[in-house]
């Protein structure tokens, strides 16, 4: 159950400023908040035993995963099911963490521990720990209050998450581990760190099992599981079936099977390698930060993935080849059938992580954001009002058709924002404007990267989610 939000008209102004004075907002630099961002966080400090209150993270641009299948409009990004579903079921059990930006801080509870703890690069992290260590609570207020950054391309976001595994596992070897004693962490606490050590430290490792299953089997004879096809039928196929549609149910489709593997594939090897090497020595590692604000003009294939992918593509098809033309076994019975579903199934997954792996440029310096409203526009002596498709910080779209030709000089009028702007496309059923000058790109900045626009996926469906890769793969 998600936080219930407060009533922010309760609280009177000098309360709110003496609140404000006594707490810490957590912002990257490359996230934006909105007007009531603070108001709204600060409702939930009146109970003192609160050191945290986190807000979920939006992002107004694509991932590099949505980029490069373009599913971006019909599949959000990967940290919606954390913050949709996760967090708020975390908050109801009282385990929710601090997660970095946009958060608040209760100021006191910071200076007792003596401030930030710098023994995990996952710093915000630890900051729950240390601080439900001392009694303080982490709460999690699900409203979007803030937007910013995801990361780019493909390694900025392998850099991300390795960073995020290498933390957790120091935060687990460390003095406030889930097995240490003498802390004050809560059990419920203690399980929950374990479970979220085994996301980062088992389910990598078995999702490159389940990929090197099959290869084993045919090309050398190795089973990881005993199972002929009656149990195969009878025990693996509900359970898969089971799980994916409890996942989707709950998710309400933002955790797609399919596209979760494509998530942990892309990364698997670096996330086991972070995991071994920290479990051996937790100190000493470097902080990497995620780069952000790249802007790939043009293709860029991430080549060394895309040969490891290519080669255990290859691997897999050589063992089906090896089972169905060399060996001429009966794949159905002893356990074949198993790993020949298996070996389909893992075909699939690396022919689009194969997909992901070339980069589709992002031409646009400013992200653009579909919409449905009525602009004015004055073009000499003649006005007429047309309806915005999409807009960014330096210009939109219009529906519509337009006589004057590119180029031609004009003056935008939107809500309370009025500037010059020339006419930077036609097409045949709508055309582009361009907005002029300095003041202008900060009144539309201002207004573009607000509550108003990037709203979350209503509904999402599977279906067109596997259309727009397909079309994606044939193109």
């Amino acid at each position: 159950m998600p936080t219930p939000r407060p009533e922010t008209s309760t609280m009177p102004l000098g309360t709110l400023r003496r609140f404000r004075r006594r707490r810490t907002s957590l912002l990257d630099a490359d996230f934006v908040p909105f007007s009531n961002f603070v108001s709204r966080g600060l409702c939930l400090f009146k109970e003192k035993a609160v050191g945290i209150v986190q807000t979920p993270q939006h992002f107004f641009n694509s991932d590099p995963i949505q980029n490069n299948l373009a599913i971006s409009e019909v599949f959000p990004d990967e940290q919606r099911f954390f913050f949709d579903i996760i967090m708020p079921s975390k908050d109801a059990w009282e385990l929710a963490f601090c997660c970095g930006t946009s958060s608040i801080v209760r100021f006191s509870a910071l200076r007792e521990i003596g401030g930030f703890p710098t023994d995990s690069v996952t710093e915000d992290f630890l900051l729950t720990v240390r601080l439900r260590e001392r009694g303080y609570k982490t709460l999690y207020l699900n409203e979007k209050l803030s937007a910013g950054l995801a990361p780019e391309g493909i390694n900025e976001y392998a850099v991300q998450r390795a960073r995020w595994c290498l933390g957790l596992v120091q935060i687990c070897r460390g003095r406030s581990g889930p097995f240490r004693l003498g802390h004050g962490l809560p059990i419920l606490f203690r399980i929950s760190l374990i479970e979220t050590f085994l996301y980062w430290g088992a389910s990598f490792l078995f999702r490159m099992c389940c990929m090197l299953a099959p290869i084993l089997y045919f090309l050398f004879n190795i089973r990881m599981v005993q199972a002929d096809l009656s149990d195969a039928i009878a025990h693996f196929a509900p359970m898969v079936i089971t799980q994916a549609a409890i996942t989707a149910w709950l998710g309400g489709g933002r955790m797609l099977p399919l596209i979760a593997d494509v998530y942990q594939m892309l990364i698997a090897p670096e996330i086991i390698t972070v995991v071994a090497l920290t479990l051996m020595r937790p100190g000493g590692h470097k902080f990497k930060v995620t780069a952000k604000g790249i802007h790939y003009a043009g293709l860029n294939v991430h080549w060394r993935l895309l040969f490891r992918f290519l080669v255990l593509a290859s691997v897999t098809i050589l063992g089906l080849a090896k089972g169905f033309a060399f060996d001429h076994a009966d794949l159905i019975e002893d356990g074949g059938a198993l790993n020949l579903f298996w070996a389909w199934y893992n075909l699939l997954v690396l022919t689009i992580c194969c997909l992901v792996c070339i980069e589709q440029p992002r031409r646009r310096l400013d992200e653009r954001f579909s919409t449905k409203e009525r602009v004015l526009i004055k073009i000499g002596d003649q006005a007429r009002v047309y309806e915005v498709t999409d807009v960014s910080a330096s210009g939109m779209r219009l529906a519509g058709e337009i006589s004057d030709p590119v180029g031609s000089p004009a003056n935008v009028i939107l809500g309370r924002i009025e500037s010059p702007a020339v006419i930077a496309r036609k097409g045949a059923n709508d055309f582009a404007i361009s907005f002029i000058g300095d003041d202008a790109r900060e009144a539309m900045t201002r207004r573009v990267y607000s509550d108003r626009y990037g709203k979350p996926l209503d509904e999402i469906y599977p279906s067109r989610v596997l259309r727009r890769i397909l079309h994606r793969l044939v193109r």
